[in-house]
């Protein structure tokens, strides 16, 4: 649990040394001032640090530029504030114009304008802090700021009493006149306060205010009808279907009440509706949008990621799930699609078979593989790919690759006719002589 603070210094982060600044002033006359970072415990973070801050100060100072009211966490911290109804101390750090939100919390607030003189506007806003926190101690305070412009300014001293010799007595007669005047001036001043307070008492029973209603007011009319009865007003916003935005929703004291002993008046306003959350998965992206802000809803997109279920572009999950409520300009954030998620083939020609093959198995890719003769190609490394390196597929798709078996080899030609036979001839031998017959002439 925070430490209590006389204040709470809210501003945006780009106005760090005038913030720094504006905390150095107000504690060299002994505020007690929580600002972030210097105020957070080591380890803690601001989500959890700060709302228990302002909770814990007895008022909340804010610096306004136009850096803070476009900041993402200042107007929160001043929601914060308004709502649980702490005191608020508005300053101009630097000449801007009001955005609607901030028009709308501080425009019954009297506001300093500190871009001039900054150390002359906080202690004004000092003055008026400790009128508030703690009026007892304003003179104090006072006369520290003046002795801290004029250190030779003394206070004035108070007269010294007359000495007992310098008091002049009274004749016997005067004492004796003046005693009767007192107690006849005595008497007559006790009929008329006794007259007064009857006439007093019969007015005021019979003309007691009572309180009026204003609900269903705009916050502005009803905070105008509750001051000009010299009544101060602490605003509340609540979400609502029941009442349009910016109207009472309801006031505590009721209708009716009687004021007697009455300062504070609390009202609750109407800051939005409460929405059904769309159901806008599958939705494209601008389907989405077009659905949640019509809704008056804020719409964001966390994250994009791959999906083999959705289509690129269309809705995966919301943070709030459909048909559940959110306040009017609370923020639905989705996560969009990339679609499915593609891979870029390696180009894997002239490398060894076994390095291609690691090469596609890590693009997520599957592997076939061919072979061929090549006499360009040693063998064993790739030939050609049957997809263009670069180009991008889905995961697991296949790649056929071709490898070298090197270069063909030269056939030897050999005949199919069986092998022809030529017998060695005989040598011959002489013919024996013969006698032949001559023929008879004759």
């Amino acid at each position: 649990m925070s430490k209590k603070n006389d204040v709470f210094i809210s501003y945006s982060s780009k106005e760090y040394d005038v913030a720094r600044e504006v905390r150095r002033i107000m504690m060299s006359y002994g505020f007690k001032c929580w600002m972030a970072p210097e105020s957070m415990p080591a380890g803690s973070n601001y989500a959890r640090e700060i709302p228990g801050a302002i909770r814990g100060a007895d008022a909340f100072v804010l610096l306004i530029s136009k850096a803070a009211q476009d900041s993402k966490y200042v107007p929160n911290e001043l929601d914060q504030a308004y709502n649980e109804g702490k005191p608020i101390f508005p300053m101009f750090i630097e000449d801007c114009k009001l955005n609607d939100e901030f028009n709308f919390t501080l425009r019954r607030i009297q506001m300093i304008s500190g871009y001039d003189n900054l150390e002359e506007s906080v202690e004004d806003l000092i003055v008026s802090v400790k009128q508030t926190i703690a009026p007892d101690e304003v003179e104090e305070l006072k006369g520290r700021i003046r002795k801290k412009h004029n250190p030779k300014l003394q206070p004035i001293p108070n007269p010294a009493p007359p000495k007992p010799d310098q008091l002049k007595p009274d004749s016997p007669k005067q004492k004796s006149d003046s005693g009767k005047l007192k107690k006849i001036i005595i008497a007559a001043c006790a009929v008329f306060a006794v007259a007064v307070g009857v006439v007093t008492t019969v007015m005021l029973t019979s003309q007691k205010d009572t309180m009026p209603s204003v609900v269903n007011m705009s916050s502005k009319d009803a905070k105008e009808a509750l001051e000009e009865k010299g009544l101060s007003v602490v605003v509340k916003k609540e979400y609502t279907n029941d009442v349009e935005k910016g109207k009472v929703i309801s006031q505590s004291p009721s209708e009716g009440e009687e004021l007697e002993n009455v300062e504070t008046v609390k009202i609750s306003v109407c800051a939005g509706k409460i929405v059904d959350v769309p159901d806008v998965v599958n939705r494209t992206e601008d389907a989405a949008e077009e659905a949640v802000e019509n809704l008056g809803l804020i719409f964001t997109v966390s994250e994009k990621k791959y999906s083999t279920s959705f289509e690129k572009g269309c809705v995966i999950s919301q943070s709030a799930k459909a048909g559940t409520s959110l306040n009017e300009g609370s923020e639905l954030s989705v996560v969009v699609s990339k679609g499915e998620k593609m891979y870029t083939v390696p180009n894997v020609k002239g490398y060894s078979l076994s390095t291609a093959k690691s090469k596609l198995s890590n693009s997520k890719m599957s592997v076939t593989v061919k072979e061929e003769y090549n006499s360009s190609v040693s063998s064993g490394n790739v030939i050609s790919q049957s997809v263009s390196a670069g180009k991008e597929v889905k995961k697991n798709t296949k790649i056929t690759i071709t490898v070298s078996k090197g270069a063909k080899p030269v056939a030897t030609k050999v005949s199919t006719n069986p092998p022809t036979y030529t017998p060695t001839p005989k040598p011959t031998t002489p013919a024996t002589s013969a006698t032949v017959p001559l023929p008879k002439i004759g």
